[in-house]
């Protein structure tokens, strides 16, 4: 039974009888794993709202640039001008409201 509810997805898994004590400490940490969990999913879902306001070539240039590219570089593998670039990194600033820049 126990490895089939682990299998299911279970985190924990208590036995009968419950000591009082053992309940209660098993729900303190079934209950911050939740919270921690669900933490995670409110940012990520922020995140890709923020993602989704921006345009494609935004993306692409977004994309590159985490990798650390420089904005020449960047150019040059999108073939559009050095210019181009910082405009599209003010937008994405700007769209995704992040505070170090790209």
């Amino acid at each position: 039974m126990s490895v089939t509810a682990l299998k299911s997805g279970a985190v924990y898994f208590l036995t009968k009888p419950v000591a009082r004590q053992n309940l209660i400490s098993t729900l303190n940490a079934v209950i911050y794993k939740s919270q921690c969990i669900f933490s995670g999913t409110k940012s990520t879902h922020e995140a890709l709202q923020r993602i989704s306001k921006l345009t494609s070539r935004e993306r692409d240039v977004m994309e590159i640039a985490v990798l650390g590219a420089t904005n020449k570089a960047i150019a040059k593998n999108l073939s559009i001008s050095h210019r181009t670039v910082e405009v599209h990194k003010s937008n994405i600033i700007s769209k995704t409201n992040v505070k170090n820049s790209l």
